[in-house]
């Protein structure tokens, strides 16, 4: 009996390890097309960021011309003060001259505004570009591993079925039904280790009859609260 639950045990840390490679076939994928979003959202928020301020730096330059603009048509106009014969023509120049006044304010106004804007959108974009590149690379990283180990489960599952097929080729099929129907309704774990005199399952403290039975080996025996199989472990007890 002692060697049947050696082999249950074994039996259950195989199960285990084929229900987590089954399920990271399935997570993994959803975990790398996970990433990749992630980045592309980050990659388009740093790209608006940047655009906004590719934005501000026409505006900055659309306002330097028109405010070069006014000042020179400005100048030439106050040159022309001198230059006219009559009051009407004096008035029509000097209207002239408040427009391009009222031009040259509202151009150093927006152009002010506009640097300013720049100035606190600049070193937002150089920290998110900062980010961006690290979180690039901690992500492509992620997804290389991802990858990797991808290539290499069905290999792995392959192998932990052929120790399966060992192990079970040499259990009893009265002892193998038990086990299989211990695996349903308690997460796939049909067999746990009695852990410093808790069960390892649901780890209620066993009774220290019931420990000592089960450190025998001589019986199946089950935890009265959980229903799984409790086997002795050097290691874990």
């Amino acid at each position: 009996m002692k060697e049947t639950l050696a082999h249950l045990l074994e039996l259950q840390e195989v199960d285990t390890s084929l229900d987590e490679l089954r399920k990271a076939r399935e997570v993994y994928p959803k975990r790398i097309q996970e990433l990749r979003k992630e980045l592309e959202e980050e990659r388009t928020s740093l790209e608006e960021m940047k655009g906004r301020l590719q934005d501000l730096e026409k505006q900055k330059r659309h306002y330097e011309r028109e405010l070069r603009r006014a000042q020179d048509e400005l100048e030439k106009h106050k040159a022309r003060l001198y230059e006219v014969k009559t009051n009407r023509e004096y008035d029509a120049v000097q209207q002239e001259i408040e427009a391009w006044e009222n031009s040259l304010g509202q151009n150093e106004e927006l152009l002010l505004e506009t640097m300013a804007a720049i100035e606190e959108l600049a070193p937002q974009v150089a920290d998110k570009e900062q980010a961006y590149a690290k979180s690039q690379e901690e992500k492509q990283e992620e997804i290389g591993r991802l990858l990797n180990r991808l290539e290499n489960l069905d290999e792995e599952i392959e192998g932990q079925i052929r120790r399966r097929e060992e192990i079970t080729s040499r259990m009893d099929r009265r002892v193998l039904a038990t086990y299989e129907r211990g695996r349903k309704g308690r997460g796939g774990v049909a067999v746990v280790p009695v852990t410093r005199g808790a069960c390892g399952g649901c780890f209620s403290q066993l009774p220290p009859q019931v420990v000592v039975e089960v450190k025998k080996g001589d019986r199946l025996i089950k935890c009265e609260y959980c229903g799984r199989i409790l086997v002795w472990n050097e290691e874990r007890a």
